[in-house]
């Protein structure tokens, strides 16, 4: 969607398995959006999935209303959540993939370059009405590094300081998994 297209441009950049909200609509320092859950395991080393309440990709997806209400509202700049006053969630929330959660936030301006925010996820219960499973209060986001606006404002090719290596996690070995990468 062209929301993450903008926050590329200003800096965030989401790969495919982060970018899964879907049809933003905000207003004054409000949005609301949905999500599909994707097939987490998919994109996992080996295929493995730890049985999680809530996987950190959907907890970084639902706080990305937050980012973009902050990118429309307060500045175009780069940013980081630096604080989260708390965070709840509910033992039901849905992982299994292709399932929808509503995602809406409010945010409040601290200054030209941190906002603090609430965040509310919900899912459909077995009823049909809405459920709160996830709740993230006082959210704080603070740009860092200047705001672009387009590609041609940046004055050089910016390099990545930064890379994601996979690798076998040591707590998650079984014994024939380590068997097999010491014979190898």
């Amino acid at each position: 969607e062209d929301f993450y297209e903008d926050m590329k441009i200003s800096g965030n950049n989401y790969g495919p398995s982060f970018a899964i909200l879907d049809k933003v609509f905000y207003g004054d320092f409000v949005g609301f959006t949905k999500m599909k859950l994707p097939d987490i395991s998919a994109s996992m080393p080996y295929g493995s999935m730890r049985p999680h309440t809530l996987h950190p990709i959907v907890l970084d997806a639902a706080s990305h209303l937050g980012l973009i209400l902050f990118k429309k509202f307060i500045s175009n700049s780069p940013i980081v959540p630096v604080n989260m006053g708390e965070i709840l969630i509910s033992a039901d929330i849905t992982s299994k993939p292709g399932d929808e959660l509503f995602v809406a936030a409010t945010q409040e301006k601290e200054s030209d370059r941190s906002a603090l925010g609430n965040i509310h996820v919900y899912q459909k219960g077995l009823d049909g009405n809405l459920k709160t499973v996830l709740r993230i209060c006082q959210g704080q986001l603070r740009a860092i590094g200047d705001s672009q606006t387009d590609q041609k404002d940046v004055p050089f090719s910016k390099q990545v300081a930064f890379r994601m290596a996979w690798g076998t996690d040591p707590q998650f070995l079984t014994e024939g998994m380590f068997l097999h990468r010491i014979a190898n």
